[in-house]
């Protein structure tokens, strides 16, 4: 495995400047808190409900069909012909969605910037970002943003800093079983068990926005090869825990998908971490879009500060 100092394997710049490249829509609004009845998942339930319904390719033939989310099935374009609503918030029904699939708009709140930000990734969700501002204005009582800009992702990177101080905004979900079956093995709630998590979840945000920058099917698959490649080469030694203030929660939640209970085991807390510079691109896709099981339905949002 190469160290850190030997510079990032090749490839990686090629990943990062598909990323950096990729359009973006963020929204922002000045919030020092969030208020007890404001929620980040409520805000992003209402998103995903609306989207599946508003804008469902099936429940647009003039009523003839349900939308997808009410038959319960999947959208039925395939790629490159997927609807609006199933581009926004991925629909799986009974096995969840492709590994390669992510969601591409999202809610999160950082409390050190005192912000709520709205952000949209890709060509297909990005116009779809005045959409969901509105119906966060009409469902949940928000003022108009405070700024509304489209720019490269690279733009929100994170800057270039060796020590970063993670904070868990929402539980970040390690591990979940189903209710009354055997938990699945987990990482320990300490810096090792930190450190393997983050480094799964950067393999998997790497993978997802590779896909997402991506414009065919083949270049979709061999992009996803080279993001684990480039990833599993890097990580290990480009991110270190320095020290984890972890405590482990259960949470019990269900599916929607196929109506299964669960019991979710969820982190909270905080974390000192030393990222090298060719890492900073994978960590601010943890930044962007967050981390762990369910992190597209609003678990595993994080804040780093210096």
């Amino acid at each position: 495995m190469p160290r850190p100092d030997d510079g990032p394997p090749r490839g990686a710049a090629d990943l990062v400047e598909r990323w950096a490249a990729l359009p973006a829509g963020v929204a922002r609004w000045t919030l020092p808190a969030l208020p007890p009845d404001l929620g980040l998942g409520a805000l992003s339930d209402t998103l995903r409900g609306l989207a599946w319904r508003e804008h469902c390719r099936a429940a647009a033939l003039g009523g003839r069909a349900p939308a997808c989310a009410d038959a319960g099935t999947a959208c039925q374009g395939g790629p490159g012909q997927r609807c609006l609503a199933d581009t926004l918030f991925p629909l799986g029904v009974g096995g969840g969605i492709p590994a390669w699939r992510m969601a591409t708009m999202f809610v999160r709140w950082l409390p050190a910037a005192r912000e709520l930000r709205l952000l949209a990734l890709g060509e297909a969700a990005v116009p779809a970002l005045d959409w969901a501002q509105q119906v966060l204005q009409r469902k949940h009582g928000l003022q108009p943003p405070q700024s509304v800009r489209v720019l490269p992702l690279g733009e929100l990177f994170l800057p270039v800093r060796r020590r970063w101080q993670l904070s868990f905004i929402t539980p970040w979900v390690a591990g979940k079983a189903a209710v009354g079956a055997e938990p699945t093995a987990r990482a320990a709630a300490d810096a090792q068990g930190l450190h393997h998590e983050l480094c799964e979840a950067m393999v998997s945000r790497a993978h997802k926005l590779t896909a997402l920058s991506c414009r065919d099917a083949d270049a979709q698959r061999l992009g996803g090869h080279l993001a684990h490649y480039v990833s599993r080469a890097l990580l290990p030694g480009a991110v270190r825990v320095l020290s984890a203030d972890l405590k482990t929660l259960e949470l019990e939640g269900s599916s929607r998908g196929n109506e299964q209970d669960y019991t979710y085991f969820v982190w909270v807390g905080s974390a000192e971490l030393n990222v090298t510079q060719a890492a900073l691109p994978w960590l601010s896709l943890l930044a962007l879009c967050g981390g762990g099981a369910n992190a597209d339905k609003g678990f595993g949002a994080v804040e780093f500060t210096s």
